[in-house]
């Protein structure tokens, strides 16, 4: 199976992705103890079974055996240990006091307050296993990654800059896009089935405390691509109080509505905005590059941000810790992408976030 990432991926970023095909990538490659599927049910990952102390903060997970392991290879207990250990933010953006292996196969974890009766934060991206990349099932390589699976092999082929509709007529099996002028032209090919995936980034207008309000247009023909106006409920409106920054941020000073470079929803958004605006407030567009945002971003000192969030999240805290203190978030639009998939292709599921999962396992495999 040949899968195309037209976005740019760094390895680096792992486990974490920063874009649609990092997401993907990283999915299939560095696995969770848990999955969740499309409609939020707990799958087997990692680990094959789980259960709770009586008030649910102390969570045992049993490990795949190893003699049933499976291409990628999933790691003995000690070793999720190990790599958790390297991620103190993500366990405490997640309520993990501690991990201990047990055994090579199995796995305690303490958290810091009781959840629900199933334990879905360990389906988050942070906390998936750390695997080293050069190992028997996974290799790198000149233009992308291959991986063994049961189910055979699979080339990730990493095209940035690429036109995606040659990369469709040259064979491609699987692509993910936001592109409305590609999904149109796959559906004219008997070969290739698309489907829209859910709804999966909302973008906001965030403006910090003390800012002059500007208009907040959700016009979705500012932005190309399957968009609809954002639709509650809001994750952010939800957070409990420990996820308040006390820090204060700068009062507002410039004149700016900022958004992230190479965001091309985004920028629709923001010079819309600029636009709906009156003209003696001088309001201007600028384009920022990630870590420029991210300091943009929790200085507070811009008129105005273009976000965008993730539909759903399970560490709320974690995807809001860069916002400066008593901003305000006025829900602007949902995206989604889509997928774009050769007949005959191996199985798929669509996971929570609207990730793609591509070799689910069976019904029997399951918990």
């Amino acid at each position: 199976m040949t899968v195309i990432l037209p976005d740019s991926v760094s390895l680096a970023h792992a486990p974490i992705p920063t874009n649609d095909s990092e997401q993907l990538l990283f999915r299939q490659l560095f696995q969770t103890l848990v999955w969740l599927d499309c409609q939020g049910n707990v799958r087997p990952g990692a680990a094959v079974a789980w259960s709770p102390d009586s008030v649910r903060r102390v969570w045992a997970f049993t490990l795949r055996s190893s003699s049933l392991r499976s291409a990628p290879s999933t790691e003995p207990a000690s070793e999720i240990v190990s790599g958790w250990q390297h991620r103190p933010a993500d366990l405490r953006a997640l309520g993990v006091e501690s991990a201990t292996a047990e055994g090579e196969d199995l796995l305690s974890v303490r958290l810091g307050v009781p959840i629900e009766p199933v334990p879905r934060r360990f389906a988050d991206p942070a906390l998936a296993l750390s695997r080293e990349l050069d190992s028997s099932s996974i290799q790198l390589l000149d233009d992308g990654v291959l991986s063994r699976t049961p189910s055979g092999l699979v080339h990730y082929r990493i095209e940035p800059g690429a036109d995606p509709r040659d990369l469709l007529d040259r064979g491609a099996d699987l692509m993910v896009s936001r592109d409305p002028a590609l999904v149109e032209y796959a559906n004219g090919k008997p070969a290739i089935v698309t489907f829209a995936l859910p709804w999966s980034r909302t973008y906001v207008l965030l403006q910090p405390a003390g800012a002059e309000p500007v208009p907040a247009s959700a016009a979705r023909d500012a932005v190309k691509g399957d968009v609809r106006r954002a639709e509650p409920p809001f994750w952010w409106e939800e957070r409990g109080s420990e996820c308040v920054r006390t820090v204060p941020s700068s009062v507002p000073a410039s004149a700016r509505v900022v958004y992230l470079r190479g965001d091309e929803a985004a920028r629709g958004l923001a010079e819309r905005i600029v636009a709906l605006a009156a003209s003696d407030e001088g309001l201007r567009t600028a384009a920022l590059g990630a870590s420029e945002f991210s300091s943009a971003l929790a200085g507070g000192g811009e008129r105005a941000y273009i976000i965008a969030l993730p539909r759903q999240t399970l560490a709320p805290c974690r995807d809001s810790a860069g916002w400066p203190s008593g901003a305000t978030l006025h829900p602007l639009i949902d995206t989604r992408a889509y997928a774009l998939v050769r007949r005959g292709a191996p199985s798929l599921a669509v996971e929570w976030d609207g990730t793609l999962r591509l070799h689910p396992e069976r019904p029997e495999d399951q918990q």
